[in-house]
């Protein structure tokens, strides 16, 4: 049935009703989990309460609610409109210089969803307003950025990355990107089969790719216009394959670097929207917890093992936030027997000056410059990365498994911070499946569970535990050489 019975939507109203008597406002995590399990159960009515024509309306509010928050955050709306109180539409107009029917056509989708408000003026007239006013509610605060607050994580930072760097690029994944990697691929194999043909593909006309680094002739005319032929749906879902790596994936082809660049080295060539990509990032930190899962505590070294033995190597671990983090948590560990790794030297020279001026790092942690790609260090008793994976496909990832596997001793263990994603896809867990979204634009992968064991195994290491922190995505995976589990046991 399209819409539930009375005594189906009794059923899902007592439910919420039964959850909502746990309500508190606490901070707690377990009030946390309360709090998603009651969203979860509103939702669940709401959706038993939507019929299936009501769906396209729904889904054209939601694309209507980001083009206008977007537009309000590139003509600085929000931050026209006062922190406490309201303001018309006319003076609204006049800060912002921005036309007053531009600006009304945009609010209502806000309006109408409650990013922001409208208020109503006195019915007797007596506030001398003729019409209404609108101000601002939790959400649309959240999304000001003020000139003297650029350097505060907002929000409105992460909505920027999401919609600039992930819906602009994949706004047009099925009809333009799909079909170029479809295109490549039937060329390639025409090569192979017939390497005089004069079929042959080239970069020509709308696939055009410069030699200059900054020319983007794949984005004008491949990626923002439907240049492609219209193919054959069921063709193209046969070709169908994610993003397979930093250099082939939606990022570089939309900047037309595809294949030429990492999507990272594109973001680079623009200051501001590598800043745009870093804030968003930062913003998910939360996401996947330093400390609370793996006890790295029983990495000390105890009176009987070896000087040189290493007990933990942060791999890429960039200045040492992260490093310092589990050194406080965890005083037990000898900072002389920790190693900080990262390949920028800029990076490294971060953590060195914050070891210098005691504001970073213990002294006695060796920082060195070092490629993710290899290690030098050998035999430590746990090699540690956090979100890094994300940015990986499954054939790097395991090539980096792989080589770290190489320095390892038979207990040593690999230690992966990453969100791990359940099988379904619930309340709580939400924002990873945006965020996997996300990486597959630049040719990174979130993964479950069976998707770590998949390139562990491929690397040949074993899967040991997912050590997780309640309520959240993030987790430590721990893995270890296949059949090298009896050395120092967890």
């Amino acid at each position: 049935m399209a819409l539930p019975s009375k005594q189906e939507f009794e059923a899902l109203l007592s439910s919420l009703n039964n959850v909502a008597k746990d309500y508190s406002d606490s901070n707690d995590l377990d009030s946390h989990l309360r709090r998603m399990e009651i969203s979860a159960q509103a939702k669940r009515l709401v959706r038993a309460l939507t019929a299936p024509e009501q769906m396209p309306i729904q889904h054209g509010i939601n694309m209507a609610e980001l083009v206008a928050i977007h537009t309000f955050m590139k003509l600085k709306v929000l931050e026209a409109i006062p922190q406490t109180g309201s303001i018309s539409l006319e003076d609204l107009s006049r800060v912002t210089r921005a036309q007053d029917s531009l600006l009304e056509r945009m609010a209502r989708p806000l309006v109408a969803t409650g990013f922001l408000d409208q208020v109503q003026p006195s019915p007797d007239g007596s506030s001398g307003d003729s019409g209404y006013k609108y101000k601002h509610t939790k959400f649309s605060l959240a999304y000001t950025i003020p000139s003297n607050q650029q350097q505060e994580t907002k929000p409105g930072h992460l909505f920027t990355a999401l919609y600039n760097q992930y819906l602009k690029l994949m706004l047009k994944f099925a009809d333009s990107y799909l079909p170029f990697v479809a295109a490549l691929a039937r060329n390639q194999n025409q090569s192979q089969n017939q390497p005089s043909s004069s079929h042959s593909f080239s970069h020509s006309s709308s696939f055009s790719s410069s030699s200059n680094p900054s020319s983007s002739s794949t984005s004008s005319f491949s990626f923002f216009s439907s240049s492609f032929p219209p193919g054959s749906s069921s063709s193209l879902a046969r070709g169908a394959r994610e993003p397979q790596d930093p250099f082939h994936n939606p990022f570089t082809f939309a900047y037309g670097q595809y294949g030429r660049a990492t999507a990272r080295e594109v973001m680079g060539q623009d200051p501001e929207r590598l800043e745009t990509f870093q804030r968003g990032m930062k913003g998910l930190d939360v996401m996947v917890p330093c400390v609370g899962h793996f006890d790295f505590g029983v990495l000390a070294a105890s009176e009987e093992e070896e000087e040189e033995v290493v007990e933990l190597v942060d791999v890429g671990g960039g200045h040492g936030a992260v490093l310092k983090q589990i050194l406080d948590a965890h005083p037990q560990l000898n900072p002389e027997r920790i190693v900080l790794q990262d390949y920028r030297e800029d990076v490294v020279e971060l953590a060195r000056a914050g070891q210098r001026n005691g504001t970073g790092l213990p002294r006695g942690v060796r920082v060195m410059v070092h490629d993710v790609m290899g290690q030098s260090v050998r035999g430590a008793k746990a090699y540690f990365m956090r979100m890094i994976f994300r940015h990986l496909c499954d054939d790097v990832a395991t090539q980096m498994l792989s080589r770290l596997g190489e320095a390892m001793s038979h207990d040593s263990r690999v230690l992966v911070c990453e969100l791990v994603l359940p099988q379904r896809v619930g309340e709580a867990d939400l924002g990873a499946a945006v965020l996997d979204q996300w990486v597959m634009s630049i040719g990174g992968k979130e993964r479950t569970e069976e998707g770590f064991r998949k390139i562990f195994e491929g690397a040949g290491l074993e899967l040991v535990k997912v050590w997780r922190v309640p309520g959240v995505t993030g987790a430590c995976v721990e893995g270890r050489l296949q059949g090298g589990r009896g050395g120092r046991q967890h």
